[in-house]
């Protein structure tokens, strides 16, 4: 047990081998009682001398279990491992987690200002209209309108109505209803550049027109 205490002692500058030395002296300390036993079994030591022995191991063990509990991290040490040196497990784990434990005593700082604002997100290019939904007699006229970032997303609901039933009055406040919910999401859409090629002329009016429309 003694040797290996000394062992231990020597190689105290890595965590991992100190412990594990203290570990085998614990077994040693226990290994002692049991040959105690014996003796006083076999008759080659009073029972009185060998309790008072097998008490003062029970202290000595005692200690070193509360050792290892009581052993805090071994310093980091920036020239552990030496240049050049074989490297050992046991060594590089004790300097990160000596390391760890260095960074994590350290006090946090006073919270800083708060940074400029950022620079503003990308405009979008067009509106895209996703779908038209058609809707059953008697249902209300309606639109989805949303914004991904790039384009504005229209989805438009649209009710049947049988001949007669909806007056054009009707048909202009649900026109104008719907116009109204969106112009705030639609002031800001800008038309489509007219440099386009001739084929899509007639497209683009189209969709100009509807953007146009939408902004009243």
């Amino acid at each position: 047990m003694a040797a290996n205490l000394a062992e231990g002692w020597r190689k105290r500058r890595y965590a991992a081998a100190f412990v594990s030395k203290l570990n085998d002296s614990e077994g040693e300390a226990a290994e002692t009682q049991t040959w105690l036993q014996f003796a006083v079994e076999c008759g080659y030591l009073p029972a009185d001398t060998t309790r008072s022995l097998y008490a003062e191991y029970d202290e000595i063990i005692a200690m070193l279990v509360q050792t290892p509990k009581l052993q805090k991290t071994m310093p980091f040490t920036p020239t552990i491992p030496a240049a050049g040196s074989p490297l050992d497990s046991s060594e590089i784990r004790s300097q990160f987690v000596a390391l760890f434990d260095l960074i994590q005593s350290i006090p946090a700082g006073p919270t800083g200002p708060e940074g400029p604002p950022g620079t503003p997100g990308q405009p979008f290019a067009q509106a895209v209209v996703d779908g038209t939904t058609t809707l059953g007699p008697g249902n209300a006229a309606a639109v989805q309108v949303f914004f991904d970032g790039i384009n504005v997303h229209f989805q438009f609901q649209i009710p049947q109505g049988n001949p007669g039933e909806v007056t054009q009055a009707q048909l202009d406040n649900s026109v104008q209803g719907v116009l109204n919910s969106s112009s705030n999401n639609t002031n800001s859409v800008p038309t489509l550049d007219p440099a386009m090629p001739v084929d899509l002329t007639i497209l683009r009016d189209k969709m100009n027109e509807l953007i146009l429309a939408l902004r009243r």
